[in-house]
C-alpha cells in the first residue's frame, strides 16, 4: 500500500501518533536511532497507516497493529 495523496486532519493525525508512542513504550525492544530501529519504528507506522487506511480508529487495535510489525505480522482489519 502507498500513500502518495494521504492527508490526515489533526484529531486522525493523534489518533494514529498515540497508539505509535504507546507500541514504542510497550515494545520489549529498544528503538535507538539506527537503521534497525528507523526501520522498526517505520514498519510500525506503516502498519497503523495501513489500518487506518481501512477504517480502523481504536487506538488499541491500532496500537496492536504496530506490534505486530515487530513480529512480522500484519493486523487483520
Amino acid at each position: 500500500m502507498n500513500f502518495p495523496h494521504a492527508c490526515y486532519d489533526p484529531e486522525l493525525f493523534k489518533t494514529m501518533t498515540d497508539p505509535l508512542d504507546g507500541a514504542k513504550a510497550s515494545s520489549n525492544q529498544h528503538y535507538v536511532d539506527d537503521i534497525a530501529g528507523r526501520a522498526m519504528r517505520t514498519a510500525m507506522a506503516f502498519q497503523i497507516m495501513t489500518a487506518v487506511g481501512v477504517g480502523e480508529r481504536d487506538p488499541e487495535r491500532l496500537r496492536l497493529a504496530a506490534l505486530n510489525a515487530t513480529a512480522g505480522r500484519t493486523l487483520n482489519c
